[in-house]
């Protein structure tokens, strides 16, 4: 999981998909010095925040599309809906909410089951 660089747009390409969640490291994504991606924001966490004793903001954590943007949750779940990767109302866009525990893209519609993972 290295840490990149990703542009910031204000809006999506009509066929924007989100690919992976991100958090990046600054007050807003425009004064960001790294953007980090993986799987799942927990891992972001659990593996630069928290060992270096920092603080993740709600407003940190969003996703990435095919084309190296940034989105906040609430943008990105706007992009999931429009592409189709998900039904149904969403204010947040978790990553629950598209990819299973090994990234394995979720039915659109079929609500998260933490037992099944």
């Amino acid at each position: 999981m290295d840490p990149l660089r990703f542009k910031v747009r204000s809006r999506p390409h009509t066929d924007a998909r989100i690919v992976k969640a991100a958090c990046h490291d600054g007050k807003d994504i425009h004064d960001a010095k790294v953007t980090y991606i993986a799987w799942r924001h927990h891992v972001i966490l659990h593996t630069h925040f928290i060992p270096q004793k920092r603080y993740m903001s709600q407003q940190q954590q969003g996703f990435v599309c095919q084309r190296g943007f940034f989105w906040t949750r609430e943008q990105a779940a706007k992009i999931a809906l429009r592409s189709g990767q998900v039904k149904g109302r969403y204010g947040l866009l978790t990553s629950e909410d598209l990819w299973d525990k090994d990234g394995v893209p979720r039915k659109p519609g079929v609500p998260y089951d933490p037992l099944a993972g």
